[in-house]
């Protein structure tokens, strides 16, 4: 850097003109993006530089994280010993926050935070692409049904059968590995996708364990809550082309 207005010295904390001719941009930026970086400002030093702004994750000296977006240009200085750049930073910090939170709540339950039926398809849609590529590879799918939620839903409320969805979600969660994807599908469905290198009996075993947890209440503000669950179960086959 040799000379930033005090709105990029605030915004990549520099401590003022003097603090800016000692910083090199390239060690503002992770270090995943460096060499993007030094690439972007070589471009634009080329007749036809660059035109889109590059996006970069910067992790900045006093410790926050930063998320900008970069503008370059060629800048011609009649003083200048080499060639220089003039660079336009903004903060898109809120933007990328308030995208990566729609991305999350398009994919995720925002009941239970369990993964949602969109989500649950891209990942079946990519475990069956991965049986296409390597019909070693294997997986199944349990799908769950409460049996006595409307009961509880329609005879305790609304408020507690929602209770009952999120401890009952906790409950699955509990029972499938850190590999496994429990996904809420709607109402009291429920899914699991085992990514399993197994033997067929790993998913059994499973839904076995899901199905004899469930027999026992739930107790939500000293209330038991009996349900049960019925549980289907399908595994993986190469004629299996699609996530439907």
């Amino acid at each position: 850097v040799i000379k930033a207005n005090p709105a990029f010295n605030l915004l990549f904390g520099f401590d003022g003109e003097a603090d800016a001719p000692r910083q090199n941009m390239l060690d503002c930026v992770d270090v995943s993006l460096r060499h993007t970086l030094r690439q972007h400002l070589r471009d634009a030093l080329l007749p036809q530089g660059p035109s889109a702004a590059l996006e970069v994750r910067c992790n900045l000296r006093d410790g926050r994280n930063l998320d900008a977006s970069l503008q370059c240009a060629a800048f011609s200085s009649p003083n200048a010993q080499v060639p220089c750049v003039v660079l336009q930073a903004q903060d898109i910090s809120s933007q990328k926050a308030t995208l990566a939170s729609i991305e999350h709540f398009s994919l995720y339950d925002s009941l239970t935070g369990l993964a949602n039926r969109a989500r649950l398809r891209q990942l079946l849609d990519e475990a069956v692409g991965q049986i296409t590529l390597d019909p070693q590879s294997s997986f199944a799918l349990l799908f769950l049904d409460c049996d006595r939620f409307k009961a509880i839903n329609d005879g305790m409320g609304a408020l507690m059968g929602d209770r009952f969805l999120i401890d009952s979600a906790h409950r699955i969660t509990s029972m499938v590995r850190p590999n496994d994807v429990v996904a809420r599908l709607g109402g009291d469905q429920f899914a699991v996708l085992v990514m399993s290198g197994d033997s067929p009996g790993t998913a059994v075993d499973m839904a076995k364990r899901i199905v004899e947890a469930a027999r026992q209440p739930l107790v939500i503000d000293g209330i038991a809550l009996s349900s049960t669950f019925s549980v289907g179960l399908v595994h993986s086959d190469a004629d299996h082309h699609s996530s439907e």
